[in-house]
């Protein structure tokens, strides 16, 4: 049986009973986008189509105490919630003159905070080496407005939840970690979404380079001959891309070598390495296959895997 969305009615009243009108209303549930109503001239308001879950309702209006109520809906009625708001407290009212002087201060770190970000901001455009066309100089901007902005955002909702006063600072806290949460989700998307498109422009960007600087191997003796138990030497040289390289060799067969063959550095690109023949009779008359992987000093690599050696008994 398929869950029918509800409808939430909210009736508010003063502490004589008296409907409240244009009572602001917010209603949220968890991440989910808050829905804003206003109450009518009843005090009531309605929220439809509401699935099933717990929900917190906000009420705020001027010279009335915020209300933070939580409701559940249970999907298989409407609910109805009645919301009492009570006229600000007397004690809070009386030591306006502190916080008017608090929300003077507010304003000041706010625009002592603008003012360095302003100068910050023209000071890094004006730069001669600052360019917007330029990944890095784009992104280091973005990455500052934004952190300075959150940054600036979450200063503010803790100071307005600590120190505006009242007795509903913890309710009012909580709303406010609320719209912060969304807000950082949003930049916090934008931002993944920018650097996700930034990290794919600069992989492309180094797929081109290193097609254009591909890393080759030469190896002149492609074929090779080695004795059981004697030694061999495997010569070539590594070209492309910036030196130093370095290279690994391995072979089909372990036991073709026992000398250590990994990350051998070149500065110049020359292979010259000397190997050792186990004395395993099998291997006489086999061709065994050998693969040379190099990668320059950006990382970028290449391999050769053509290459035989064919051990015989003397």
């Amino acid at each position: 049986m398929a869950i029918v969305p509800r409808t939430l009615t909210v009736t508010v009243t003063d502490e004589q009973g008296s409907p409240l009108q244009n009572v602001a209303l917010t209603l949220m549930m968890g991440g989910s986008q808050p829905q804003f109503k206003v109450s009518d001239q009843a005090g009531q308001a309605s929220f439809a189509n509401l699935p099933p879950g717990t929900y917190r309702l906000l009420t705020s209006k001027e010279q009335f105490n915020t209300r933070s109520t939580s409701v559940t809906m249970s999907g298989n009625n409407d609910e109805t919630l009645p919301v009492q708001m009570r006229i600000v407290d007397d004690d809070s009212t009386s030591s306006r003159p502190f916080f008017r002087l608090l929300t003077l201060l507010q304003y000041l770190f706010l625009a002592v905070l603008g003012g360095i970000f302003a100068f910050i901001l023209i000071k890094g455009i004006n730069a001669s080496e600052f360019n917007l066309s330029n990944d890095q100089s784009a992104r280091g901007l973005i990455t500052f407005v934004v952190a300075v902005v959150t940054v600036s955002i979450a200063l503010i909702l803790v100071m307005a939840a600590f120190l505006i006063g009242g007795k509903d600072v913890d309710k009012r806290l909580g709303f406010g970690k609320e719209v912060f949460t969304v807000l950082v989700g949003v930049l916090g998307t934008i931002m993944g979404f920018y650097y996700g498109q930034a990290t794919k422009s600069t992989d492309n960007a180094n797929t081109n380079r290193g097609q254009a600087a591909v890393i080759q191997i030469s190896v002149p003796q492609a074929a090779l001959t080695a004795n059981l138990k004697g030694d061999f030497t495997l010569t070539g040289k590594i070209s492309g891309g910036e030196k130093p390289y370095s290279y690994t060799v391995t072979f089909d067969n372990p036991e073709v070598t026992a000398t250590p063959a990994e990350n051998i550095e070149s500065k110049d690109g020359v292979i010259n390495q000397k190997f050792t023949v186990t004395s395993n009779p099998e291997l006489a008359g086999k061709p065994i296959g050998f693969k040379i992987e190099a990668k320059d000093k950006n990382d970028q690599k290449g391999s050769f895997d053509k290459g035989t050696l064919t051990v015989s008994k003397q």
